[in-house]
């Protein structure tokens, strides 16, 4: 039991971190897209 909870307890520590890295390179991808779409735009 307790190495199921180390498993789990690792599995998320490592998820986790990576999760957010991923949607943060998403989110910088969009804002990037959606910045050069409008400076198109203005010109």
């Amino acid at each position: 039991m307790d190495d199921y909870k180390l498993a789990v307890v690792f599995s998320i520590f490592v998820l986790v971190p990576l999760g957010i890295f991923k949607t943060s390179g998403m989110v910088k991808k969009l804002q990037r897209m959606s910045s050069s779409n409008n400076d198109s735009k203005s010109r």
